[in-house]
């Protein structure tokens, strides 16, 4: 089992915790870059973050960052419309 996982299969963090950092990061790169900005790029700020790094032990956070972006998309692609909330800023579906 990978050491971010609980017993049962869960993450041993909260979506209600990071996704609003996810969001930051994303929401600061962009005003950095103006444009779009990657999973890589949004994992490696996320692995770094002080924030986040106080609620996930630092090591499972570099681990599994990439993974934690892919569940803030999957999260955002599940809403019923699509564009629910503040992760509807930084998605564009087809």
């Amino acid at each position: 089992m990978p050491k971010s996982m609980k017993r049962g299969g869960k993450p041993n963090w909260k979506r209600e915790e990071l996704f609003p950092i996810i969001a930051r990061i994303i929401e600061q790169e962009y005003a950095k870059l103006q444009d779009f900005v990657t999973r890589d790029e949004i994992a490696q700020r996320l692995s770094k973050d002080g924030e986040a790094q106080g609620m996930v032990q630092e090591r499972i956070l570099e681990l599994n960052a990439g993974n934690i972006i892919d569940w803030f998309s999957s999260a955002f692609k599940q809403c019923a419309d699509g564009r629910k909330g503040y992760l509807s800023e930084y998605f564009h579906l087809s």
